[in-house]
């Protein structure tokens, strides 16, 4: 099994604040932290993550999986598996390790940037084919369905993109 490392980075609002699931205009940038997961696939259908910065662990059977059965923290990484299961991308058992240095709650979307490190590295160990902007949907409904958060899309759609790619003015749709 090869090691898999992914990274997102956090984002800052220039413009926009709370207007992207308004149907307002929005600008936001990628800055210079985030979060990067390390792990690997199992040859069984479980699910081992921890994260670092709160030293805990989680261990679920894929096909135990749910929101109720599960930590807070952790629902933001199994709300993505859920997504790919939902949509019937491929995913098997997998271990990762995370670690951020986005502070939490500050604004940077740490969210959004644990949720696309996770599709990142979905998407490289089992095979996925997605757009950006599929990732950035799948990251959403993972807040919305799993961990209860009723999001709009721009912390997601800004983290989908590669850091360092230039960012324009998007009016996003209403959803």
């Amino acid at each position: 099994m090869n090691l898999i490392t992914t990274y997102a980075p956090g984002r800052a609002e220039l413009l926009g604040n709370h207007t992207d699931y308004n149907e307002g205009f929005v600008l936001a940038i990628a800055v210079d932290r985030g979060t990067t997961v390390r792990g690997q696939t199992r040859n069984d259908r479980t699910i081992h993550l921890h994260t670092y910065e709160l030293d805990k662990t989680e261990v679920i059977a894929l096909d135990q999986l749910s929101s109720q059965k599960v930590a807070p923290w952790s629902r933001y990484i199994l709300g993505v598996v859920d997504q790919f299961r939902r949509n019937e991308l491929p995913v098997e058992g997998f271990e990762m390790e995370i670690s951020s240095n986005l502070p939490l709650g500050a604004g940077l979307s740490s969210s959004a940037s644990v949720e696309n490190a996770t599709l990142l590295f979905l998407v490289k160990a089992f095979g996925a084919h997605l757009k950006p902007i599929q990732m950035a949907h799948l990251a959403q409904m993972a807040e919305h369905d799993f961990v209860g958060v009723r999001c709009g899309l721009l912390d997601q759609v800004t983290l989908a993109h590669e850091q360092g790619e230039t960012c324009h003015v998007h009016r996003l749709p209403h959803l």
